[in-house]
């Protein structure tokens, strides 16, 4: 939906015809400048935790910056829609016309085998017929054989008939929607209150089943906004913002690959998925990758025989395969100190290695920094509380006798900066994922702050080819 026009097909039919043929013109780049600007922001492959910043999270979600960048385009379209009613330029307005028509017929015979093909399915789902029906309004009104057909005077109206069609047949279906009684919250199933919980990471090896799934959990209709929220909340542990790992069907764009070879490791990468296969280690070497990943919730289609896993309800999927949820309960909390530590030098490939031992589990946990080798035993004894968690603020409060290494289950981005009672200090890296520091004995705090202007700093070094920890190897 992301590339759908929201304002209907005739109004960026007018905005195409403005910008080919009034490109020169200095006001129509300047709107057109401020559409990409927040384009930019309304874009899958923006990092979601930029959302989260002060002035972005004034104006709110993706969702609302692409209402944003509609607005930018009104100017632009006006001009358009000026030169359509008096079909200033003939030529690319029937080139226009016959590229609507053309593909509004395409979208319809492909509803028909769909349909067809799909005969069983969800009627409801009508995204192909209204976007055809919106082209082929849009085509047929810029056709010269009917908008000349009527006079000078009626032109407007005509064009303005065809404008309001094709936005109504785009957010006619959403306006049904939201003014549809919603599900109750406590209607809800007591699987998917577990699948909600907010405690510990979900880990989801097949989330675009697990979203279909839930609409056979949830009552009332698949399309109503009560159904949106209800699949942001199953997938929100998995985004990653700050705590666990990715769930299968994302990546976090600030992410380096070492997420995505985590992700392969334990069997959640889509591509593996996809070739149905298991996971790529040892049920027992599995079982402690979750642990030190802070997974507590599994949702999987996969056998987890060998694991000791709370199996805490299961669903049959249409394709007859079972979708389990299980607890773990020896998966580590989001903060906590390390007893065994094996130092190196920034090394994700070395790390990996030890990752994927089935016996890895000897080394402890593995600390990547600079100037650190060798193996250090600690107490790992002290008292630590979670003051603030937020997606681009962490605070922590810890207090011990002897000296620790802390780690924060938060991915270590480009963004964050790490301070410790006010002053910033260098982090390290803990299991090739998390952030990781070394704390003095006494009461301390800790805070990890996620910036736009750390961000850039960190862009701009890696630029300059700098060597950051938490770059992915070339």
């Amino acid at each position: 939906d992301f590339l759908s026009p929201y304002l209907g097909a005739f109004f960026f039919t007018c905005v195409i015809l403005a910008l080919v043929k009034r490109w020169q013109e200095k006001r129509i780049w300047g709107y057109f400048a401020g559409f990409l600007c927040t384009l930019a922001f309304a874009a899958p492959i923006t990092s979601k935790l930029l959302f989260s910043l002060p002035f972005i999270s004034t104006i709110g979600p993706p969702s609302r910056w692409i209402a944003l960048q509609n607005i930018w385009l009104i100017p632009v379209f006006c001009v358009g829609f000026q030169d359509v009613i008096t079909h200033r330029y003939p030529r690319l307005q029937h080139m226009l016309s016959l590229i609507c028509i053309t593909t509004g017929i395409c979208l319809l015979f492909s509803k028909y085998i769909l349909a067809v093909a799909l005969w069983n399915s969800n009627p409801a789902d009508t995204k192909l017929l209204r976007y055809a029906l919106s082209l082929l309004i849009t085509g047929t009104v810029l056709h010269e054989h009917v908008l000349l057909y009527v006079s000078k005077q009626a032109r407007p109206l005509l064009a303005s008939a065809a404008c309001i069609f094709s936005f109504v047949v785009f957010m006619g279906p959403w306006m049904v929607s939201v003014s549809t009684p919603h599900v109750q919250t406590e209607t809800r199933p007591e699987f998917f209150k577990q699948m909600t919980h907010e405690g510990g990471a979900l880990l989801s090896f097949r989330p675009g089943q697990s979203k279909a799934l839930l609409g056979d959990m949830l009552p009332g209709k698949k399309n109503t906004e009560e159904m949106v929220n209800a699949r942001m909340l199953l997938l929100l542990p998995n985004e990653n913002l700050f705590w666990g790992i990715s769930s299968a069907g994302f990546y976090e764009p600030l992410m380096s690959r070492r997420i995505e070879r985590m992700n392969w490791l334990i069997g959640a990468e889509p591509l593996m998925r996809m070739s149905m296969q298991g996971p790529a280690i040892p049920p027992a070497r599995m079982h402690e990758l979750l642990n030190i990943l802070g997974i507590e919730w599994l949702l999987t289609t996969w056998p987890v025989e060998g694991m000791p896993l709370e199996r805490i309800g299961q669903k049959t999927l249409p394709a007859g395969s079972p979708l389990s949820l299980y607890r773990n309960p020896d998966a580590q909390p989001f903060i906590s100190f390390a007893e065994k530590v094996t130092f190196l030098e920034p090394d994700e490939d070395t790390v990996f290695q030890f990752l994927e031992d089935p016996t890895g589990s000897r080394h402890g946990t593995v600390i990547e920094c600079k100037e650190c080798t060798g193996v250090q035993m600690f107490s790992a004894k002290g008292s630590m509380t979670t003051a603030q968690r937020s997606p681009r603020i962490i605070r922590v409060q810890v207090t011990t006798a002897d000296p620790q290494w802390l780690i924060i289950r938060a991915a270590s981005l480009p963004g964050w900066t790490v301070r410790v009672d006010g002053g910033s200090v260098e982090s390290g890296i803990a299991h090739s994922l998390f952030v990781t520091l070394p704390i003095p004995s006494g009461t301390h705090d800790v805070l990890l702050s996620f910036s736009l202007r750390t961000l850039l700093k960190h862009s701009w070094q890696i630029l300059r080819g700098e060597q950051l920890p938490w770059l992915a190897a070339e």
